[in-house]
């Protein structure tokens, strides 16, 4: 749902950065008067040591500030013992992301000199922080992968009736059947797991799981067995029509009648996909507490696979231009063009049942799929139609995108060729060249940030707030998860855990979220002869030589630092 209070966006040009030579002083302008403060007197002891955990800190704000999101794990890299900036991070970057540069640079052993810092530290702490976030977005895709779905009743569009074990049987081994017997016991009831990328069927009556009764490709009876996790316990379900599922097995072959019998105590068996209608199944739910969307692509990131070809869906350059192809290449799954976020914006109504839509934004270039016509592009990402689609499962790992117009998204011409582009087709038929399958790679929702406003009661200094949404404009669906992206710069790990580095405490209120960002409490200040900042160090695109500085109860001026030209140090 889109916020109905959205907030103007205002730049944060900031022209300096400060680090005090304790927890420290917040960001200050050039020629600013600031007053003395109560320094190391009003600090809080948890914002003490040596300036690692501020500039971290700091580091996150100018991310936010210079990249407008943190998704660090693809804008950044761990190379060398440090923390440096990805391909896409400097395609974000543009012309260049100066603070984020100048921040990184005081990984560097050359910067030992500054007050107060310790390099080593500073690095082990950025890279031991970013390797915690990227381990902590992998283990929520078996979060999102492992959910329980509801109860349900399976009945069929044949013969209209239930799936029960037979005679309503608890016993180990019992054929699955047909029957009208039992609609209204806990026989027909079966509670659906979603594990992996397949669900597991449980029987409400017996506590047994829907099984093989070999593990056979070719036709054999469907029964009930104690819950044991192998894979002839593992059903897939497939959208043949709004509604209307398909059931597969590990075999891929598709649960029917035998005989597409419509008669009751039939057994159910899986046999060759026909596509007819005794293949075909509504799930019912049933009862009270939550019921889940059984075909629900969950929000997160994935790369998509072509199954005629196995190449992965691309975008055809680095370029972050609208209007640029969608296209099929040799997948390399360390490069990020070939990684989507999948994200859930609201729903259509397909023949009287409520559909999901999502949108397709790429994670390298930051832009949605869209249609120019027929051919499928990037553009920015909008609440535009055109940016929405539906997907279908076949049943067999894979979906079929469509669009608004009804029609499928698939490779022109059924090309194999590299570089072959992704169309709408004039068709709603499923084939191979637009059937893709969806690995999911890490869960959680895309975000944009733009900078709100700034109020002076964080534990260590100002808090910066951040308007955050998703990059179309709407509201996320949990702001407060963005707490998992902050991991990189010391933030909690768990959403009740607490900061490993204190600067962090972020806060979140509707669709704003804030940080204390700043190198300390207001304790720069103005000396009696002047403007004279009380910090060890600055970052400013304004040449500070020569200004009046106060660093460890010293006053000297600052000077311009031999690695990085918008780093001053005062000495």
């Amino acid at each position: 749902m889109q916020s109905t209070s959205r907030r103007v966006a205002i730049p944060l040009l900031l022209s300096s950065l400060a680090i005090l030579t304790a927890c420290g002083a917040e960001d200050f302008a050039v020629g600013e008067a600031l007053e003395l403060g109560q320094t190391e007197e009003a600090l809080s002891a948890a914002c003490g040591g040596d300036d690692s955990n501020s500039l971290a800190a700091g580091l996150a704000v100018a991310i936010a500030n210079e990249l407008g999101r943190w998704d660090v794990n693809t804008d950044f890299v761990v190379t060398g013992g440090k923390l440096e900036l990805s391909a896409t991070g400097k395609l974000r970057c543009g012309s260049g992301c100066p603070k984020t540069t100048a921040l990184l640079r005081l990984q560097d052993d050359g910067t030992s000199g500054v007050p107060n810092h310790i390099p080593a530290t500073y690095r082990s702490k950025l890279t031991g922080w970013y390797n915690t976030q990227k381990t902590a977005l992998t283990n929520l895709v078996n979060e999102m992968l492992n959910v329980d779905q509801g109860v349900f009743r399976i009945r069929s569009k044949l013969s209209n009736k239930y799936l029960v074990p037979a005679g309503g049987s608890t016993a180990n081994g019992a054929t699955l059947q047909q029957s009208d017997q039992f609609s209204g016991t806990t026989a027909a009831q079966w509670r659906v797991k979603l594990k992996g990328t397949s669900q597991q069927l449980v029987n409400i009556k017996s506590g047994m799981c829907m099984d093989l009764q070999s593990d056979s490709n070719s036709r054999v009876g469907i029964v009930q067995r104690p819950c044991n996790g192998s894979a002839t316990q593992n059903f897939r379900l497939g959208q043949l029509e709004a509604g209307v599922l398909t059931v597969r097995s590990k075999h891929n072959l598709a649960l029917t009648p035998t005989g597409s019998s419509t008669a009751n105590n039939v057994n159910i068996v899986h046999d060759t996909v026909k596509g007819t209608t005794n293949e075909q199944f509504y799930f019912e739910s049933y009862g009270g507490g939550v019921h889940r969307d059984l075909l629900e692509t969950a929000t997160a990131v994935y790369s998509l696979k072509v199954a005629q070809t196995g190449m992965g869906l691309a975008v055809s350059s680095s370029s972050t231009n609208d209007n640029v192809n969608i296209v099929q290449q040799a997948y390399s799954a360390t490069d990020d063009r070939f990684h989507w976020y999948i994200t859930q914006v609201g729903s259509v109504n397909i023949n009287g049942v409520n559909t999901t839509t999502y949108q397709i934004m790429n994670r390298r270039t930051g832009k949605c799929l869209d249609l120019n016509g027929k051919s499928v592009v990037q553009r920015t990402c909008s609440t535009n139609k055109a940016q929405r689609f539906t997907l279908s499962p076949t049943g067999n790992l894979r979906q079929v995108a469509y669009t608004t117009n009804g029609y499928t998204m698939g490779i022109q011409n059924r090309s194999s060729s590299s570089g072959a582009a992704l169309v709408e087709e004039n068709t709603k038929t499923w084939e191979t060249n637009n059937m893709v399958t969806f690995e999911p790679i890490i869960a959680i929702e895309p975000h944009r940030l733009v900078y709100s406003h700034t109020t002076k009661n964080g534990p260590c200094g100002d808090y910066d707030w951040y308007d955050i949404s998703q990059p179309n404009g709407l509201s996320l669906d949990e702001p407060g998860d963005s707490f998992v992206q902050l991991i990189f710069a010391g933030g909690k790990q768990t959403a009740n855990g607490t900061d490993a580095n204190p600067y962090i405490a972020q806060q979140v209120s509707g669709d704003l979220v804030a940080i204390d960002p700043t190198y300390g409490l207001n304790a720069s200040a103005a000396t009696t002869s002047g403007a004279c900042a009380a910090a060890c160090l600055s970052i400013s695109g304004t040449n500070l030589t020569g200004k009046c500085c106060s660093c460890q109860g010293k006053t000297a001026k600052f000077s311009k630092a031999a690695w990085n030209a918008t780093t001053f140090v005062c000495q």
